[in-house]
């Protein structure tokens, strides 16, 4: 016996030493990191969103049993999840509650709440696609106004049930979610996408299956007129640039515009393309030059002298709004050479908070501002759900008023063929945010548009500012 143990290599004794240490003190052995088993227990799936390729289909969507987001997560929403998915709603509900108690600003936790409120109720049901694993913050922000929206119906005895998933603003999974969603009898319309490549993926199942979507944030002209079940809530790029291009050349009294755009975004692209028209009309000149912040050589110090160099006296940045970066690049090479203006991706928290100095005094056109006097109503209702400290954008403004026409528009009839002639025979007019929501024939809506600055006080720090008009 101990001629055997002899001829066993001393490192399996210290392999054997080393696993029963780590059993003992509960770490894992690949990673060096303490197991916390408290949560184990909880048994919530394991959801990676850094990659759309490597999340399954299943994982993207959720009612309230899977964490979708996982920034600023408690352990009491964790608790409500693992309860939600248990059909334990009454402590699935407490959960939630203590949750949003301490992390008030959560829409996740917020929709989840709803949804555990009224799951026993017969509730009607219907989905979110929203980019968070691309840009948690146009997801978040987009989620507020759905939760509010629903939290408003449901308190008026409504039964709605909101599906959040994840399309990560990624056209092949936009494809994918649309397919599942149309063989889903049980979701009777639809909130999104968030970008125009996956709302024009995704329009093209849901207009053949006969599913109504509502994109609250999509401004794509290939949008209008694309069927009878699609809808957007945000005004088209027509209606904003034509109020861009009469600020800078009649207000900012600057006539020589350049360009720079992401040539990989529809909606972007789109907006150049209305608004390089629009500024010839108010007698204003397009400098035309190769500014594409797509570009694999994208350089923003040669873009900035290129574009002076070429006579301009203000730049138009319209970038994918996944992809900020670069027009913060060419908004501090320019370092206020040139009058800054910019599309409806740059009112996001980002631009405040990282781009801060360097997009100091950018305009930009928006369907909605929390100063307008018709918004007042949603605004306070806003800052009493998520606090006076969150950055209330347009998205938040459109993605409620979606939300309301989905949901009233079933209240009216709640069939996938009765939502869509409700909405498109123009058979329901509610209050929005800050205006009714009514849509056109091309399923576009009846909207105005707004113009905001970023400026700066001590008190606030940088901001979006409502510009009078």
């Amino acid at each position: 016996m101990n001629k055997k143990l002899g001829n066993i290599p001393p490192i399996v004794f210290i392999l054997l030493a080393l696993g029963i240490i780590f059993a003992w003190t509960k770490i894992d052995l690949f990673t060096g990191k303490e197991v916390n088993t408290a949560e184990t227990k909880l048994n919530l799936p394991s959801i990676s969103l850094n990659s759309p390729k490597e999340t399954s289909l299943t994982n993207r969507f959720s009612l309230g049993d899977k964490l979708l987001i996982a920034a600023n997560v408690t352990k009491d929403k964790k608790r409500g999840i693992s309860a939600f998915a248990q059909k334990n709603y009454r402590k699935a509900i407490d959960y939630f509650e203590q949750s949003l108690a301490k992390y008030p600003n959560d829409p996740e936790a917020r929709i989840y709440l709803n949804n555990a409120q009224v799951a026993e109720q017969q509730p009607v049901k219907i989905a979110a696609v929203v980019p968070i694993g691309s840009n948690l913050d146009v997801a978040q922000e987009m989620l507020r106004g759905i939760a509010q929206a629903q939290s408003e119906y449901n308190e008026q005895g409504g039964s709605l049930q909101v599906q959040i998933i994840n399309d990560q603003n990624d056209s092949d999974i936009a494809k994918q979610v649309a397919q599942t969603l149309v063989k889903d009898d049980s979701i009777l319309g639809v909130i999104g996408s968030n970008a125009s490549n996956a709302s024009l993926a995704g329009a093209k199942i849901y207009q053949k299956e006969g599913l109504v979507m509502i994109t609250p944030t999509s401004t794509s002209g290939e949008l209008s007129n694309f069927g009878n079940y699609i809808f957007r809530a945000a005004p088209t790029n027509n209606d904003m640039a034509n109020t861009l291009a009469e600020y800078v050349v009649k207000t900012a009294k600057r006539k020589n515009v350049a360009i720079c755009y992401d040539s990989q975004a529809p909606d972007n692209v789109t907006f150049k393309d209305a608004f390089i028209p629009a500024l010839l009309a108010q007698g204003g000149n397009h400098i035309n030059t190769q500014c594409d912040l797509a570009a694999p050589d994208f350089n923003a110090e040669n873009s900035v002298n290129d574009l002076i160099s070429s006579g301009a006296e203000a730049v138009l940045l319209a970038p994918n709004i996944d992809k900020l970066g670069r027009a913060i690049d060419i908004a501090r090479a320019n370092n206020w050479k040139m009058a800054l203006l910019g599309t409806f991706s740059l009112n996001t928290s980002k631009i405040t908070q990282s781009g801060q100095g360097d997009l100091n005094g950018v305009v930009l056109p928006v369907p909605f501002h929390q100063q307008q006097d018709s918004a007042q109503d949603f605004t306070t209702q806003a800052y009493e759900n998520w606090g006076v400290d969150t950055v209330l954008t347009w998205r938040t403004a459109t993605s409620y008023d979606a939300t309301k026409a989905i949901a009233f528009g079933l209240q009216a009839n709640n069939t996938r063929d009765g939502l869509q002639d409700t909405l498109r025979q123009g058979k329901l007019t509610i209050a929005g945010a800050n205006s009714q929501v009514e849509f056109l024939p091309s399923g576009d809506r009846i909207s105005t548009t707004a113009l905001v600055k970023v400026k700066a006080s001590p008190e606030r720090g940088y901001y979006f500012e409502l510009l009078k008009q």
